[in-house]
């Protein structure tokens, strides 16, 4: 029984707080105890007892929990790789860029770098980073020269 339901019962017959509490729990006794019922009543309550304890005790259907668990796994796999691609390509523009792969230069405790590995803490990699930006620098009327 739902707890409004409960409820209104309860205040129907009369029952204590005690009472009350195991009839919340599920326990009709309280009820069928109680001298002011009609043994009516007594026998449905019973009844709608045992088949509501009954339906509450039935496994939901094994399938639907295999199917929720594949397309789970699935997604799981699919986040995996898509972490793994974006750390593979933090680390290539990273290294193109010659930044810290750890923290890019942005952790003073970083223990690759200690915060001082922003681009151009290492050496880039030329050809690599004139074929990222040149094309946005020409979009902008930009061009790379080399200091002389």
């Amino acid at each position: 029984m739902d707890s409004s339901m409960t409820q209104l019962v309860a205040q129907k017959f009369g029952l204590n707080a005690e009472q009350y509490d195991a009839l919340q729990n599920g326990d009709p006794s309280p009820l069928i105890a109680n001298n002011r019922l009609d043994p009516m009543m007594a026998a449905m309550l019973s009844s709608m007892m045992n088949k509501r304890d009954a339906s509450s005790d039935e496994p939901e259907p094994r399938d639907d929990y295999e199917e929720a668990l594949a397309r789970a796994q699935k997604r799981i796999q699919h986040l995996k790789e898509q972490v793994a691609a974006a750390y593979t390509m933090a680390n290539f523009i990273a290294e193109t860029f010659g930044a810290c792969r750890t923290c890019w230069g942005l952790n003073k405790m970083c223990p690759r770098c200690g915060g001082k590995g922003k681009p151009g803490f290492t050496e880039p990699a030329e050809e690599e980073l004139r074929n990222w930006v040149e094309p946005a620098l020409g979009k902008l009327g930009l061009k790379i020269v080399r200091a002389e």
